[in-house]
Parts: C-alpha cells; sequence; structure tokens
C-alpha cells in the first residue's frame, strides 16, 4: 500500500510543502480503503504517513515524480497541507513511466490525468 499524491501544479514537488483540496483526499481509492483512511483524524495520520508516497504530475505537466514519504500535515478550511521528504535512493521518473505501469502501480488509466490523493 503507498500513497498516490498527483497535481496539476507545476514545480509543486519543488515547493517544501504541498496543499490539496479535502474533497479530492482518496479519490481513485478502493472502498474497503477509504473506509479504513477516510476519518483524516490523528491515528489516521499516523498510519498514512507510514506509507511511502508516490508525488507526481498529471499527464502532460512538466516535472519528475518522487517517492518518498509525508512529514507533516495540518487539515484546515477545506485543505490538507503536507510538507513532505524524498527518498533519495529512488531515481526521478515520469508520469509516462507511471501510465506505462499502471498494473504495478494498480491505478487506473484516467488517473494521471486528475489532481487527487490516492491510497
Amino acid at each position: 500500500m503507498y500513497n498516490l499524491i498527483v497535481t496539476a501544479l507545476e514545480g509543486a514537488w519543488d515547493e517544501p510543502q504541498f496543499s490539496i483540496s479535502l474533497g479530492r483526499f482518496l479519490e481513485h481509492t478502493d472502498e474497503a480503503v477509504k473506509a479504513r483512511f477516510q476519518a483524516l483524524d490523528d491515528a489516521t495520520i499516523a498510519s498514512l504517513i507510514q506509507l511511502p508516497t508516490v508525488f507526481a504530475y498529471e499527464r502532460g505537466r512538466e516535472g519528475q515524480a518522487r517517492v518518498g514519504w509525508i512529514t507533516a500535515r495540518r487539515v484546515r478550511q477545506g485543505e490538507i497541507r503536507l510538507s513532505f521528504a524524498f527518498d533519495e535512493a529512488v531515481a526521478p521518473f515520469t508520469t509516462a513511466d507511471i501510465d506505462a505501469h499502471a498494473w504495478e502501480f494498480d491505478i487506473n488509466a484516467y488517473e494521471t490525468y486528475h489532481t487527487h490523493w490516492a491510497v
């Protein structure tokens, strides 16, 4: 299990923090997994932070996808703000690489075309 955070905001992963609409949390996520994480309380966040995260750009956007970890979060006024760190042992890759391995990533054909946070 892992987090997948996709954004259309070019350069987002060059910044120290990222914000996403609360309504985009758990989109493209299996219903059983949604039920486990939808509360977004401290226990849920503690579980999510332990999962590796793929930080990607929407298809057609410039920028490299990275693997890393969510290091902190804050929920406020309909948004989730994340701090994160990349795993330097994992080389950057493209959204096309993700799409080419959609089966292995367990994503659907349209998932990289939409800003969201899936688990």
